[in-house]
């Protein structure tokens, strides 16, 4: 009792004098030699309080006493002395941890290093002790390093286990702190032992050693696995050699450790594996079958394929109890897994070599190593998705917006399809165990979570398999086990989601029987997770249109006792209070689902059971709002005419009530709830819920967020075509910030068309306030207050006013050209006026043919010649829109002021520019090809110019015509490559530029001629002109950026091209005179850092196909070079931590810890302020995010030249402070992700 209430005082920090501490001590540690457990276990604890409280003499004294105790005292108490001296260690100040280590290391060796027999015990908890006193201090100890190393290999050759054991720990955690030199002594000296063994010593723990230092050293091993592999593959054996029955267990024994440490490397030094990546592969697949004890024949295979309950009957083995044959088949599925794990790039080969070895293997007897087996394919389907969703990612999005088709994305995803093959073989095997009433409950679950991972991998694929699946998923439902129970609901709802639904309709009546009961679970994941199916079956029932505007069909709806059975399994938890929120959220979708999908079939249910009413408190909830809102889109969105006017105008009050608070998507889903209930009962909304919804959502109308603007405006649009009445509150709440949005140049995108729109929905209502010239002197009055309005705004008011000019009768459009003319042909011209009067005049003659106005042409292209610069640019624009609107009348005229007009052929390219992009594009029908002929010889002509910003508009247009118009991308293409072959500089500069313009299509066609040309492109690498390599590295960029593919193969011919151009080139170094001071300039520059981007971009994309032993010598380079090439350095560094962090870790210390800690210690120079200070500050800010990236790897936590640099960062307090700031940033962001 008094030892606890001195626990509780020491806890409250009371400082004591020496001589109490003393007293103390000796009290306390008299008391382990109580008999007493309890007491003992006391003593124990404050002994962990002392430590950390008493001054250093007295912790000496402490640890003394306990390592005397231990040596030498009573052999019944020295469990209770070596734990008491385990807690000291473990409470040790860091401040005092070299004292201590400094104090217990030789008396520890000199346990260690008795011969006695009876003091094996204590050579027992002295290598405990030991191993936690490196854990702890091991770096402090660097002196006794060497005579700890030889003290405990020395002890690898007891010949009791348990001392070799606590021996190999120790020495994993020795390992961690060694410097290079010693473990490269100590790795020699355990070869050397595994390859010659001398007396006493076992194979079996020296291997097992040499596994645990993987583990804990990880890369640090690295260099030495080119001796290491093929030494333990020689100790192997082949597994179908004749084995001797008395050293069967040794060899088993002997072969699961040298397998364990394969899973080590595999898992740590994943690069340097790589060599003999084939041969454990394949020697691990040969173990996987490794049973010696049990015939595999075919008359099992054919009793399988019965399906019965003696499926995988034991068979006939010898002394099954005995056999620890499992161990070495579960330690070769592990170091499959963890190739799979570690080098995800590599599917293909993991497929081929790999995937239906395992498939075979399900009929593993051993239920732990059937459990890995499960778990190694659900892991090859889990990877295939993450790389497949990796790689293709930005190109599907562009596929999604264009509709198009790529080979490259039919590539990237063959793992997928191979995944899809093996299908028939995987759900055969699969179903056998399911079906199986042997295969145990653990089991069961492995096989529905790697189901689950089949049927996303796999997609549709599944839908033919899925009906032999269904008895399956039932019996699992039935399942008492809960977690077998979940899993299978999980897996239904997946697959559901991803088959076609007809087939699920066709299973609906023996699931939706089997899924109902299980919402009725006491376990609220399950409940939850059935709720989840329940939604997706009413998806199924009446699956909707992309658009969602109707239905694609009704089959299998006909028995409405599905619709009545899954209503009632949602609405028992939709109308409870006291669950789960889980459940809540989930209950509320699932009602929505089904009220959205067949609520004309379940009408008598839901008015009997005011389930709108229940709705509406739902909305009323906090918890639960955000799942209501997105339950009343639904309903309002369905096809079906649901009834719930009773309850509209407590729903419309709540969600316009919405609209004040400050949770953004709170106001965002209320937005699209209100609009989505405006189109589906705008009729039976009254004025004044109109009023109110109006007017909280003007406030919402700002340029600091277009997107909620965008949504206002949206809603009240529509509000004016449901009901005109509904004008007066647009302009009473939403127009002023409405004018006010289009005068911002922020304003793009949605936010603009959908201002657009309703201006037009304005117009042809013609209410007074709102006639066609009151909202266009409106746009325009801010705008020309202003005299420095930018651009965007200019041009965003222009498409208002072209908008309102298309929306009135042509009359008033006329006269409104008119003006706009007559604003640009004055004498006296304002800037401001004039350019949108120019801006205006462009968006309306995009729009509708302006030629029958007289000298509009010349009226425009006159004001080419403005001494203004932003006239002539709005000018171009002007002359550049109409043309597409008349191109037959306006297009030859330009192209004539192009030949002829030498003082302004610049201002007529620019104009040519606009034709070409404006008419190129999806809002223009027709095809450019009629045009070509005229075009493209004056683009050539203008693609020698000396001038690169007339090359530059001269590569737009052609990448332009190429990547749109297919009909002109031979042509265009043809005359590219031709470009590329000139002897004129400026031409090959053109050529590679173009490329680069046409790469943003998605057209195959476009990029099959690409693919094609692509040797005369790649030859330009090397042109002997700076400006046309470094043009072309930029293509090279962006040609890996959007079609990967068709680089893919070539990467091995670029890369040595591009570390050519990492190099600096003193030849392009030079000293330029300004004046009085001499400038250096380095012409290599553009291209090392072009040269590094392109790099970046390789690796983000195809880290695969790059050698990355022979880039971090050109990075290293980078590394020490310009802070603006350091700085794309660093940027790579941070993108390799995510894709390759064995490689990175594993160079850390010869390429990129000295280069890293120069720049760290930049320092200021006399003289430099502002600007140079700031630079510096931005090249150090960016080597600690690189650091910062690389200290989340768990590898590089165990180096200690990393750790080193990591300290010296924290003793510097401007370093400190940035790394903390970088750190909090990152924190509250997106964290850099780890595979």
């Amino acid at each position: 009792m008094a030892t606890s209430d001195l626990i509780s005082i020491l806890k409250k920090e009371n400082k004591m004098d020496a001589t109490l501490e003393n007293r103390v001590c000796t009290a306390v540690l008299k008391q382990l030699d109580d008999t007493s457990a309890d007491v003992q276990a006391v003593a124990i604890k404050c002994i962990g309080e002392l430590t950390g409280r008493v001054q250093e003499t007295q912790l000496k004294d402490i640890c003394t006493r306990l390592c005397k105790a231990l040596l030498d005292g009573k052999d019944e108490l020295k469990d209770i002395y070596s734990i008491g001296l385990k807690t000291a260690v473990s409470s040790v100040p860091d401040v005092m941890g070299p004292t201590v280590a400094n104090e217990l290391t030789p008396q520890l060796i000199r346990g260690i290093q008795t011969d006695k027999s009876e003091s094996e015990r204590v050579r027992e908890e002295c290598l405990e002790v030991m191993k936690d006193l490196i854990n702890r201090f091991g770096v402090e100890m660097d002196n006794q390093h060497e005579s700890v190393m030889g003290l405990i290999l020395n002890q690898l050759s007891s010949k009791k286990i348990s001392i070799c054991k606590r021996s190999t720990a120790c020495v994993g955690s020795l390992a961690v702190v060694l410097a290079d030199s010693l473990l490269n002594r100590l790795m020699e000296t355990l070869l050397q032992y595994i390859a010659s063994p001398r007396d006493g010593q076992s194979v079996r723990i020296l291997i097992q050693t040499v596994g645990m230092i993987s583990r804990t050293v990880g890369y640090r091993l690295g260099t030495h696995l080119v001796r290491i592999i093929p030494l333990f593959l020689r100790y192997l054996w082949d597994p179908g050699e004749d084995e001797d029955e008395d050293q069967e267990d040794e060899k088993v024994e002997l072969r699961e450790n040298i397998l364990h440490a394969f899973e080590s490397f595999a898992m740590r030094c994943p690069q340097e594996v790589s060599p003999f990546r084939n041969d454990l592969l394949n020697t691990c697949m040969k173990f996987i079958e490794y049973d010696p004890n049990y015939n595999y024949d075919d008359s099992d295979d054919e009793e399988m394929d019965d399906y019965s309950d003696d499926e995988y009957s034991e068979g006939e083995y010898s002394d099954d109890d005995d056999d620890t044959s499992w161990k070495v088949r579960r330690a070769a599925v592990k170091v499959v897994r963890a190739f799979i794990m570690s080098r995800p790039e590599l599917l293909g080969d993991f497929y081929d070599n790999c995937s239906s070895a395992l498939i075979a293997r399900f009929k593993e007897r051993e239920d732990s190593v059937k459990l890995d087996i499960v778990n190694c394919y659900e892991d090859l389907l889990r990877a295939t998705i993450l790389v497949s969703k990796n790689k293709s990612d930005a190109e599907s999005k562009l596929l999604t917006r264009s509709g198009m088709t790529s080979p490259g994305i039919r590539r990237l995803q063959s793992n997928e399809m191979r995944a899809a093959n093996e299908m028939d073989e995987v759900i055969r095997e699969t179903s056998k165990l399911l079906k199986n009433k042997k295969t145990s409950t653990k089991v069961r679950i492995a096989l529905f979570t790697m189901l689950q991972q089949l049927a996303i991998a796999t997609k549709s694929e599944l839908a033919q398999y899925f009906p032999s699946l269904i008895n399956d998923i039932v019996s699992a439902l039935k399942d008492r086990n809960g977690t077998l129970k979940l899993q299978a609901l999980v897996f239904l709802r997946l697959s559901a989601q991803e088959i076609p639904h007809e087939v699920v309709r066709k299973e609906m009546s023996a699931l939706v029987d089997a899924v109902a009961p299980c919402v009725n679970e006491e376990w609220y994941k399950i409940i939850a997770e059935a709720l989840r199916v329940v939604s997706v079956f009413a998806q199924s029932l009446k699956p909707l249109s992309r658009d969602g505007m109707e239905f694609l069909d009704e089959a299998g709806i006909e028995n409405d006792g599905f619709v009545n059975t899954l209503f009632h399994a949602a609405f028992k938890r939709f109308a409870e209070n006291d669950i789960d929120q889980e459940i809540k959220e989930c209950s509320i979708i699932a009602m929505g689902d089904i009220i959205a999908r067949v609520g004309d079939k379940c009408v008598d249910e839901c008015t009997q059971n005011d389930v709108f009413s229940i709705l509406v408190e739902r909305l009323q909830n906090e918890v639960t709002r955000m799942a209501a809102l997105k339950t009343v889109t639904k309903i309002a969105n369905s096809p079906l005419d649901i009834e719930f006017d009773k309850v509209l105008d407590k729903i419309i009050m709540e969600l316009s009530a919405f609209l004040r608070q400050t949770l953004r998507v709170l106001r965002q889903s209320s937005l699209v709830a209100l609009d989505a209930l405006i189109n589906a009962k705008g009729k039976h909304i009254s004025a004044d819920l109109f009023d109110t919804m109006l007017s909280e959502t003007s406030a919402l109308i700002r340029p600091s967020d277009l997107h909620l603007s965008y949504l206002s405006l949206q809603l009240a649009t529509n509000a004016l075509r449901i009901n005109g009445e509904n004008s007066k509150y647009v302009q009473k709440y939403v127009l002023a910030s409405a004018v006010e949005l289009s005068a911002s140049p922020l304003t793009q995108g949605l936010a603009l068309r959908s201002l657009s729109t309703l201006l037009a929905e304005l117009v042809v209502l013609e209410v007074p306030g709102m006639t066609f010239e009151e909202l266009n002197a409106l746009l325009i009055e801010p705008v020309i207050k202003n005299e420095d309005s930018p651009r965007q705004t200019l041009q965003s008011v222009a498409q208002c006013i072209a908008v309102l000019c298309m929306a009135t009768s042509d009359a008033r459009r006329g006269k409104t050209v008119e003006i706009f003319l007559k604003d640009i042909g004055g004498k006296s011209l304002q800037k401001v006026k004039c350019q949108l009067a120019l801006y205006s005049l462009g968006e309306v003659g995009y729009q509708c043919d302006l030629s029958r106005h007289d000298h509009i042409y010349s009226s425009i292209s006159n004001m080419l010649q403005s001494n203004v610069e932003e006239i002539r640019a709005a000018a171009a624009y002007a002359l550049g829109s109409i043309t597409v609107g008349n191109m037959e009348k306006f297009l030859p005229q330009v192209l004539n002021a192009l030949r002829t007009n030498d003082d302004l052929k610049y201002q007529f390219l620019v104009t040519l520019r606009e034709i070409v992009f404006r008419y190129c594009s999806d809002d223009v029908e027709g095809d450019f090809v009629s045009y070509l002929k005229e075009v493209l010889p004056l683009l050539l002509e203008n693609s020698r110019s000396e001038e690169e910003i007339v090359r530059v508009i001269v590569a737009e247009c052609l990448g332009k015509i190429g990547s749109f118009d297919e009909s002109c991308s031979g042509a265009v293409v043809s005359e590219i490559v031709s470009l590329g072959k000139s002897s004129n500089v400026c031409s090959r500069w053109t050529s590679a530029t173009s490329v680069r313009h046409m790469l943003t299509t998605q057209s195959s066609a476009v990029i099959g001629l690409v693919e094609k040309n692509l040797n005369p492109f790649l030859d330009l690498l090397s042109d002997e002109d700076l400006n046309v390599r470094r043009a072309s590295l930029l293509t090279l960029n962006s040609i890996v950026h959007h079609h990967a593919n068709i680089m893919s193969s070539r990467i091995s011919e670029i890369l040595p091209l591009l570390y050519r151009e990492m190099a600096v080139n003193d030849a392009l170094k030079r000293v330029v005179d300004l004046g009085p001071f001499k400038h250096k300039v380095d012409d290599g520059l553009p291209l090392r850092k072009a040269a590094f981007t392109c790099m970046g971009t390789i690796l983000d994309i195809l880290v695969a196909k790059v050698d990355l032993g022979a880039f971090f010598e050109p990075l290293k380079k980078g590394l020490g070079d310009v802070n603006d090439v350091q700085m794309l350095c660093h940027q790579i560094l941070v993108k390799m931590s995510i894709s390759v962090p064995s490689a990175i870790v594993g160079a850390f210390d010869s390429y990129l810890k000295s280069a890293l800690e120069k720049t760290l210690n930049k320092k200021v120079k006399d003289g430099q302020v502002g600007t140079e200070v700031e630079r510096r500050n931005d090249v150090i800010r960016s080597a600690l995010r690189a650091i910062d990236a690389l200290s989340q790897l768990n590898d590089m936590k165990q180096s200690r030249t990393f750790n080193g640099m990591m300290e010296v960062i924290k003793r510097k307090d401007h370093l400190n402070s940035m790394l903390r700031i970088i750190r909090s940033d990152r924190d509250g962001g997106n964290s850099y992700s780890k595979k």
